[in-house]
């Protein structure tokens, strides 16, 4: 399912989605390079949802929906999917994954010998064949919204606020005032919202219902935010001396000596080693580090020794203290920007990144919403009015703005020779750009004549141009006119041209709309009853072609936020849709609560 080749014109540099900085060890993500050089190329990731790395021989890879990939240095690639589950998040605390379904759930993958901290009844049998349902949390009948892992600890948020932890306990790492392990999990705290820790921190944080943050664990240098004689906090204690209110934290990671807070409004603040220049002295409280005090953050990345940050302005940031993975930041000690590596797009809302013990992955999803999207509704095999052949039907819409409007009849044409296997190898980069087999898309393009760049002409794009071709638009929606005079006998609507098939594609309520219509009937136009103003179905009509939220001058941020934020669930969107993450950068922007 992936490029066999790098795609890129001659002379320039090609971008991928995935790059990697660590030892040499992680070769064996690019076994084409015999040395590992800053920002190594991935070739065997493409779009990737999320990327979590272990030890030094392995990273998990989270598609979207429930396929996960394991790539390992001898294993090789390990292909996993949960079986009438979807996954809500994937973590790691070293070589213990843990994957969080939306059934709040918890599976664990992990070799066979690393099973001290798995909340497993017979942790041994567990190994990378499969993933494994924790079968201790669910004999306690708990529904886990979200997970967060220390070394070798694992933290449970359930249903009610409750907080459960599992693994190692020495040091108070856990939560809880125990020295041995603890494979079934135990109660922490309750009335609990948020949790936070570390991949390789030895601490936790969580925040209770009545706005106040605690923590637990190994407060080294003070880096938990408490001024202590000793080192081990056993059991969680109130942080009181905050640089800003408790609901202002955005998150706080945990690294081997030091912590790193970052608020909702893109302030960074640490406590710990003093490696990093701050306003303060005091290692035992979170300071304002000075050489970011001018930035907003919007992205954070912490390792062990090292941390990427990422700027409002696109800007990359990081800095490491020991055993840094990366000659190009290792041994600073203050933030410096770091060139991008090249990835197929560098906009906030398409890159993420993971640091560990002695990795650095920074990663590229974009097409990632429009993609999932677009795979559901072609695994869906709902809305085909065309056969191609061999009985495999498609979608007119979809195949002829990716062919540059190639006629209906060529194409079948073409096709007609071709197996099922080639047929749906084809439909999946219609679909949604995934290339099986690159040598067999190139031939059926050049047998249907056209000269397509696989690099540039990327599915964002062609429904950029679809969403500029109003010419092509085959429905209307119609918002009530907001001058209409209430003394009218009629109601006056204005109309907002779109293509029906991205309504189709992206919007539950309008899938459900054209499902439920009978063989006979046919529609054109529909009326909006949502109650939002032309103005924000306008922003969201064209958020549905390109996944971006863009506002003018003309635009009320304020009214245009606080709409699209409830049209997420009023038009079923996606729930794993970017929007909510772009709403919350304007609210940044434009500093709103």
């Amino acid at each position: 399912m992936f490029f066999k080749t790098p795609i890129f014109k001659k002379g320039e540099i090609p971008k991928h989605d995935v790059y990697v900085n660590g030892p040499n060890s992680y070769n064996f993500l690019n076994p084409n390079s015999s040395k590992l050089p800053n920002w190594l190329p991935v070739l065997t990731i493409k779009k990737p949802r999320k990327i979590v790395g272990g030890e030094s021989t392995h990273i998990l890879v989270w598609y979207g929906n429930n396929q996960l990939e394991l790539h390992h240095s001898t294993l090789g690639i390990k292909k996993y999917e949960l079986e009438n589950e979807q996954i809500k998040d994937i973590i790691t605390g070293a070589q213990l994954y843990l994957i969080l379904t939306k059934s709040g759930r918890v599976y664990s993958l992990t070799d066979k010998y690393t099973y001290h901290e798995n909340p497993l009844s017979h942790p041994e049998q567990s190994t990378f064949q499969k993933p494994r349902l924790c079968d201790l949390l669910t004999d306690l009948n708990l529904f886990v919204e979200s997970i967060a892992m220390s070394y070798c600890s694992n933290f449970y948020l359930c249903k009610g606020g409750l907080l459960y932890g599992s693994g190692f306990a020495s040091s108070g790492r856990l939560g809880v005032d125990k020295q041995t392990n603890q494979h079934k999990p135990l109660l922490v705290a309750k009335n609990v919202t948020k949790v936070f820790s570390g991949a390789h921190g030895l601490g936790l944080f969580y925040i209770t219902n009545d706005n106040k943050l605690f923590t637990s664990g190994r407060n080294d240098d003070g880096k938990l935010g408490l001024d202590t004689q000793g080192k081990h906090i056993k059991t969680p204690v109130q942080v009181k001396k905050l640089p800003c209110d408790v609901s202002d934290i955005k998150i706080i990671q945990t690294g081997q000596h030091h912590s790193i807070l970052l608020t909702k409004q893109g302030k960074v603040y640490a406590s710990g080693t003093s490696n990093v220049v701050a306003t303060s002295d005091k290692k035992s409280e979170f300071n304002l580090i000075s050489a970011l005090k001018d930035k907003i953050i919007v992205k954070l990345a912490m390792g062990e020794y090292h941390q990427l940050l990422i700027s409002n302005e696109n800007e990359l940031y990081g800095w490491g203290f020991r055993n840094a993975p990366s000659n190009e930041y290792d041994s600073w000690k203050i933030p410096r920007k770091i060139k991008f590596p090249n990835l197929t797009s560098t906009a906030l809302n398409t890159v993420d990144m993971f640091c560990g013990s002695r990795i650095t992955v920074i990663y590229s999803n974009l097409n990632n919403n429009l993609s999932q999207d677009f795979k559901k509704f072609f695994e869906n095999g709902k809305f085909t009015d065309c056969v191609l052949g061999n009985g495999i039907k498609c979608n007119k819409s979809i195949l002829q703005f990716r062919t540059n409007n190639t006629k209906i009849e060529t194409i079948q044409e073409i096709m007609k020779e071709k197996t099922k296997e080639e047929i749906n190898s084809f439909l999946k980069w219609i679909y949604y750009d995934e290339i099986v087999d690159l040598e067999l898309l190139e031939n059926i393009l050049k047998s249907l004549q056209l000269s397509i760049d696989l690099e540039e002409n990327s599915l964002n794009k062609d429904l950029l141009k679809l969403y500029n071709d109003q010419d092509s638009t085959d429905f209307n929606i119609l918002v009530k006119d907001d001058d209409d005079d209430e003394e009218e006998e009629e109601e006056t609507y204005e109309e907002i041209p779109v293509h029906k098939i991205i309504l189709c594609v992206r919007s539950g309520l309008f899938r459900e709309m054209f499902e439920n219509l009978n063989e006979n009937q046919t529609t054109n136009s529909v009326k909006d009853y949502s109650g939002k103003s032309i103005e924000s179905l306008e922003i969201l009509i064209k958020y549905f072609y390109t996944d971006k939220i863009e506002l003018t001058a003309d635009n009320d941020p304020v009214l245009v936020i606080e709409e699209l934020e409830d049209s997420i669930e009023y038009y079923q969107l996606n729930a794993d849709s970017n929007l909510k993450h772009q709403l919350n950068k304007l609210k940044i922007q434009y500093k709103l609560n």
